[in-house]
């Protein structure tokens, strides 16, 4: 255990630098699986392939060792199951950082909020152009057993704010009386299967 105040790497930092071998399953995976906290074992990483070169790498993570610094006031991130996007890195000093990035995939696209990245026991996670749905069965300090199965055929239907641009200069210049034109558009992100929507624009 350490007071250090540097939590530990990604799994997938890790297992580049060969401290873990990823479990690897296919593009479409079902079953059910287990995964150790990666704190105190190998059996930490679970890799699906995204394309020729990139993956969705999980993880589950504990308040353990160097990780005991997670901050209490977001239990998720005690709690939780964790996606990321794994993507190869071009860099130009390989001997000092990995040759992957990897981004924190939003669990809950359909909120705003920053505070629900991650999956917790009972909820899922469905992409549905790789056709699985990830769904955390159960969580204890012990490790987490998740679940696979294939995407439902329809997508649901959930609300995302819409997209608002103006076709301007930064700036205009307006006179007092006078009238400047712009042109507004705004976009429907909802997914298709979702019904018509009205927006109120207000200044």
């Amino acid at each position: 255990y350490s007071t250090n105040s540097s939590p530990h790497y990604s799994t997938r930092f890790k297992a580049e630098a060969g401290w873990l071998q990823p479990k690897k399953l296919p593009a479409q995976p079902t079953g059910r699986f287990t995964l150790s906290p990666q704190e105190v074992s190998a059996n930490s990483l679970i890799e699906i392939p995204y394309g020729t070169d990139s993956s969705y790498d999980i993880e589950f993570r504990n308040p353990t060792g160097f990780d005991a610094i997670a901050d209490p006031s977001w239990p998720a991130v005690q709690q939780g199951v964790y996606l990321r996007y794994a993507k190869p890195y071009a860099d130009p000093f390989p001997i000092f950082r990995p040759s992957f990035l990897t981004n924190l995939v939003d669990a809950h696209p359909e909120t705003p909020s920053a505070t629900d990245l991650w999956l917790l026991p009972g909820q899922t996670y469905t992409d549905y152009l790789k056709n699985f749905t990830l769904k955390v069965i159960a969580v204890s300090p012990a490790g987490a057993t998740v679940s696979f199965q294939p995407a439902p055929s329809t997508i649901p239907c959930y609300h995302i704010s819409p997209e608002l641009t103006i076709a301007a200069d930064n700036q205009i210049k307006v006179t007092p009386g006078e009238t400047a034109a712009v042109e507004i558009s705004v976009k429907n992100r909802d997914p298709q299967s979702c019904p018509a929507a009205t927006f109120s624009l207000t200044a």
